[in-house]
């Protein structure tokens, strides 16, 4: 298992990985992904979604870590208005756009081909939008620290919900929102990780991204809407496992865990939830006693749904 403390492994550097960019379907802007490539041919892969303000870089060690089937590619990418892909920085006009560029991507690289798909955060509400909207269909999910409700501070929900609509109907979308200044944050207070090398490397990052902005708040506000929809919910067929913390202050694990037990009443697959008692919010970038945890629960996960594992 790669040591968690020491520098991540640049892309570049890393033989197995293919870094490429693709327009987004409406050709407004430019999106980057990386392959990782088994020795032979890709007949499955694992598909990761990073989350808000995340980019490639910042988890090369989680395919080897992962100890992938043979035959089997690991395909992630920069959202757009982060990383090194195009748009306009921490902002986002809808949830769709986010879903169309995760079809767009997956299309492309994995096309017909089975996969299971992985996400942290952020990019866990897209995963969870994009299947409940029916735009991508993995055979298995892991929702790593899920953006299933906004946190209660600075500004409650119950505030910030109606603030941010308002806003964003009055064309001040673009407006920062003035939360979650990293830089700011010393390591002893941070609320990400216990791990000071990995944390080190979070703030150094050259994307590091400004404040969200009233405009993305509004639209996580209507995926949100969409994601614990009972209706919606009852379409769910992908057998779903959530990940949280116990010391979770990113986002809100009351929500999360309200969402699994409306998911698990009304979805026609397996919901289930695992905590981590003493992680904070960055699973995959926490000190080795959690994250080797949280990655053998995904492996454990995806075992049965990716040829070349036994099922359970």
């Amino acid at each position: 298992m790669t040591n968690t403390s020491a520098p991540n492994r640049a892309l570049t550097e890393a033989s197995r990985y293919t870094i490429a960019t693709t327009r987004s379907r409406d050709g407004a802007l430019e999106l980057r992904y990386s392959v990782y490539l088994p020795k032979g041919e890709a007949k499955q892969f694992v598909v990761f979604l990073n989350g808000r303000s995340e980019f490639l870089e910042k988890y090369t060690y989680v395919a080897d870590d992962l100890d992938l089937p043979a035959h089997t590619g690991f395909l992630t990418w920069d959202h757009r208005g982060q990383g090194a892909s195009g748009g306009t920085r921490a902002t986002v006009d809808s949830y769709d756009s986010y879903a169309d560029d995760a079809k767009q991507i997956i299309d492309l690289v994995v096309g017909d081909r089975p996969y299971v798909l992985m996400s942290h955060s952020m990019g866990s509400l897209i995963s969870l939008y994009g299947a409940l909207t029916g735009r991508i269909k993995p055979k298995a999910m892991v929702l790593s620290s899920p953006l299933l409700g906004l946190p209660n501070k600075p500004v409650p929900p119950v505030i910030g919900r109606p603030l941010a609509a308002l806003l964003s109907v009055c064309g001040l979308g673009s407006v920062s929102s003035g939360v979650s200044a990293l830089e700011a944050t010393p390591f002893e207070h941070n609320d990400l990780t216990h791990d000071i090398g990995r944390y080190q490397a979070i703030v150094a990052s050259k994307y590091r991204l400004p404040s969200p902005t009233f405009g993305w708040g509004h639209a996580t506000f209507k995926a949100l809407s969409t994601c614990f929809d009972p209706a919606k919910l009852a379409t769910l067929t992908i057998p779903t496992l959530v990940l949280t913390a116990g010391e979770e202050s990113v986002v809100n694990p009351d929500a999360t865990r309200s969402w699994v037990q409306i998911a698990a009443a009304h979805a026609k697959a397996e919901v289930q939830i695992s905590t981590f008692q003493g992680a904070r919010h960055e699973l995959l970038s926490e000190v080795p006693q959690h994250y080797k945890a949280a990655v053998a629960a995904m492996k454990q996960w995806f075992k049965g749904h990716l040829s070349g594992t036994e099922a359970k």
